[in-house]
């Protein structure tokens, strides 16, 4: 009888104790910046509004280029939906990557894909292959930071086997795993070796693009930081993988920050690698939340709901 108890209680403290990474990190960030706030000020007098605005901007485009990815993969899979309902469900649905756990997003997907006549496994696997595609990408950008961090043999040997993911048949392997585990409808992938290379690529842009915004951050910050697209989406991409696979926590937040601050210690000051990596958090937000209220809009026009009503006094008594 003791031990579902015990198991629960060790679950529920190591839950606790994974919780307790990114808030310890996410504290010495904001202790460092508070430590260091009469230095900063200097350089938030300098700061470029114009850099900053373009840095937003950008990081908008980058986030429509990604979900203009997703859409095709919905029209490769003969999904009938349109460029702006594609941006709505995507961009409404990233409100659930903040909360605790790695499905919510694709939950959101699901459910306002259905709303809009989408079927289930349409969306789904148009968003699995999405999912796999862009982790591929990433780590062949910041195939350079990780091998400085593990041995190289291992990283040549992971995105090498990453790599497998391209090809069709093994893609299809993969999404009959995830369907029988899932007891889930999840259609077969009918697209060629070309079209995921295709895609792949599609993927690198758009990595690059953000690490355009994320440099255009750093530009209106340090007046003497280089435009260097590649190096800046290195840095960008690298804290976003490592805060993507801390499933325990949601959006990767304190993770992610606390790579991005580490990694820019490397040619700043730690102080202000700290307020930078908080800045960006900022800035990417806005920048979602831009979409999402478009999304929340579109959505509103064609009567959908994405929030459960609450039945009234008079519902309650049937």
């Amino acid at each position: 009888r003791l031990r579902p108890y015990i198991l629960g209680l060790m679950k529920r403290v190591l839950k606790f104790l994974l919780l307790l990474i990114p808030v310890i990190i996410a504290y010495y960030l904001l202790k460092d910046i508070y430590k260091n706030w009469s230095l900063i000020k200097g350089y938030a007098v300098k700061t470029n509004y114009l850099y900053l605005a373009l840095s937003y901007l950008s990081f908008v485009v980058a986030n429509l280029f990604m979900t203009g990815i997703w859409f095709i993969l919905l029209k490769k899979l003969k999904a009938v939906v349109t460029l702006p309902a594609a941006i709505s469900i995507w961009a409404v649905s990233t409100l659930g990557k903040y909360i605790p756990g790695k499905g919510w997003q694709f939950v959101g997907i699901v459910y306002i894909a259905k709303k809009l006549g989408i079927n289930y496994d349409v969306s789904i696997t148009a968003s699995l292959m999405g999912q796999i595609l862009t982790i591929i990408a990433g780590l062949v950008i910041s195939f350079s930071i990780i091998k400085t961090h593990v041995a190289p043999v291992f990283v040549t040997i992971f995105i090498a086997f990453s790599l497998i993911f391209i090809y069709p048949k093994f893609l299809n392997m993969i999404l009959d795993v995830l369907r029988k585990w899932t007891k889930k409808n999840i259609v077969h992938v009918d697209l060629t070796m070309r079209d995921t290379l295709f895609v792949t690529f599609l993927y690198l842009i758009g990595w690059l693009v953000f690490g355009l915004s994320f440099n255009l951050l750093l530009m209106s910050i340090l007046p003497n930081w280089p435009l260097n697209v590649l190096e800046s989406a290195k840095v960008y991409v690298s804290s976003y993988l490592v805060g993507l696979f801390a499933i325990f926590v949601p959006g990767g937040l304190g993770i992610r920050e606390g790579v991005m601050a580490y990694l820019l210690a490397k040619s700043t000051p730690g102080y202000m690698a700290s307020f930078i990596s908080v800045l960006a958090r900022l800035v990417v937000t806005l920048a979602e939340l831009t979409l999402t209220g478009f999304g929340l809009v579109y959505l509103h026009k064609r009567g959908i709901s994405v929030f459960l009503k609450r039945p009234d006094n008079r519902d309650r008594h049937l």
